[in-house]
């Protein structure tokens, strides 16, 4: 018998073994799925138990947050104020005159731009970086470009999930989620993190790409055709309200390219202080879907990067590793990361792993006074041109009382308030359901374990079919078989 026949036979005895023990390893993971169901009931459960308890007090704080909007729109208070844009001055000597350039400006979460407004040969406040306020008295006072003055802020309540690769069911084709920037019309995808940071582990071409905000896509997703990297200023990402100086963060982010153009921009943040969250899932072409490679996992893939970090919702009980109770005011953007890189730089110093909270609620506390040049109250974009004399007369009118509204916001903020004393005083038993939830989490964390194991002996033993399909394949060509004895 020819050498090559020979191989062959021992190669198809070969390759009928991997194929019964991926049989095998198949059935395995379908009863072991099977065996999760129980634990997924009683998880699910106590999530749904514990999640109505925290959306209880956040729906008293969002009662609140409609109470304030509600003495705006009743015109008890306002929303918009005088700006100094620049501070010019006319003439010399003792002639010189001042003058105010303002506009009238809307308070704002995302933070106010350079309003193009300076001065002609004094002080260009609009585009220095600050928000000069101008006050009845006649004085201004300057506030950090991305300050929340006009605004209160409450820390809202929630369940923070952490999420790992061997959580994920066998049809699950999450891959990572991360906040992310794009232009209306581009195709250029910004991620606002670190290159390096993990956040983009196992990110491919052709892998579909999806977002929280809806109308982006408009297929409803995308496609990535390109990887690279760009520049950010990753100091955007703290949230409204923070002090961190423009550009002080600058650093290098992966960058993907889109197959299609968007419908719809993304910034950060939004303009209620939100950020867009995207997530990246396998296509299905990159999904095993035959008999060799159903179930199959790349054999050296990490079952614990990237870890995914976020907020329990109701579509999403029952979901990670581990919950736990925040009431931080983190950002509740979805993050992803990799433990491993922990203390590594550039992560040595600072957090070591994303802040993700269940983020905050924003009040419109507004002015009692709005805007005003005697001829009625000012809309957002009107100027005026004021000689400092006359900074303290005629630019502010007072607004009016507004009872009801009055009494609805305080009677909504004692609502609010008795709601968190609730929670609050209830902790104790909180934490221990809490506790209670995460032990069976990790019960079930074993067979997903497991099953992770199983679905890379899969992809091992198909890697090795598909390695003796090949030889099989060259042993069968003439032109190979001729130069074998």
């Amino acid at each position: 018998m020819p050498i090559s026949t020979g191989i062959i036979d021992e190669l198809n005895v070969k390759r009928e073994r991997s194929v019964e023990a991926i049989d095998f390893l198949q059935k395995n993971i379908v009863v072991k799925d099977g065996e999760i169901d129980k634990y997924d009931a009683a998880i699910v459960s106590i999530d749904s138990n514990l999640y109505d308890q925290v959306v209880n007090v956040n729906q008293k704080l969002e009662a609140v947050q409609d109470a304030y909007d509600d003495r705006v729109t009743a015109g008890c208070r306002t929303d918009v104020f005088w700006r100094v844009a620049g501070i010019s001055t006319k003439g010399v000597g003792v002639g010189v005159q001042t003058f105010y350039n303002l506009i009238a400006t809307k308070l704002s979460l995302s933070g106010y731009q350079s309003v193009g407004i300076g001065s002609t040969n004094g002080i260009a406040l609009g585009n220095s970086g600050q928000v000069a306020f101008l006050n009845t008295d006649g004085s201004y006072t300057q506030y950090p470009a991305n300050s929340i003055f006009g605004f209160q802020d409450k820390n809202l309540y929630g369940l923070k999930y952490y999420d790992e690769p061997y959580t994920k069911g066998i049809g699950d084709t999450f891959v990572t989620s991360f906040i992310g920037t794009i232009s209306i019309g581009s195709s250029i995808l910004t991620v606002m993190s670190p290159v390096g940071s993990g956040v983009t582990d196992g990110v491919n071409l052709n892998q579909l790409i999806t977002s929280n905000k809806s109308g982006i896509f408009p297929s409803g997703f995308g496609e990535i055709v390109g990887i690279g990297t760009t520049t950010a200023d990753l100091s955007v990402i703290a949230g409204a309200g923070t002090t961190v100086g423009i550009g002080s963060t600058i650093s290098i982010v992966p960058k993907l390219t889109l197959g299609t153009v968007v419908s719809l921009g993304a910034s950060a943040p939004e303009s209620d202080g939100s950020f867009v969250t995207f997530t990246i899932r396998e296509s299905p072409a990159g999904v095993g879907t035959t008999a060799l490679s159903a179930y199959r996992l790349e054999f050296g893939k990490n079952p614990f990067a990237p870890q995914t970090i976020g907020i329990l919702t109701t579509g999403t009980s029952g979901l990670g590793k581990s919950v736990f109770y925040d009431n931080s005011g983190a950002n509740p953007s979805t993050k992803s990361w990799n433990p491993a890189l922990a203390g590594i730089e550039p992560y040595s110093t600072g957090e070591r792993e994303p802040s993700v909270g269940a983020g905050k609620i924003y009040y419109k506390v507004g002015f009692s006074s709005h805007p005003d040049t005697g001829g009625g109250r000012v809309v957002e974009g009107e100027t005026a041109f004021i000689e400092d004399i006359n900074l303290t007369s005629g630019l502010y009118t007072a607004s009016p009382s507004c009872s009801t509204e009055e009494t609805a916001l305080t009677n909504a903020i004692s609502t609010a308030d008795s709601a968190e004393s609730d929670i609050q005083s209830d902790l104790g038993d909180f934490n221990y359901k809490v506790t209670a939830v995460n032990a069976l989490r990790d019960l079930r964390s074993d067979i997903q374990k497991e099953i992770w194991g199983n679905r890379q002996a899969i992809g091992g033993q198909a890697d090795e079919i598909e390695k003796y399909d090949a030889a099989i394949a060259y042993l069968g060509i003439s032109t190979i078989t001729s130069l074998i004895p």
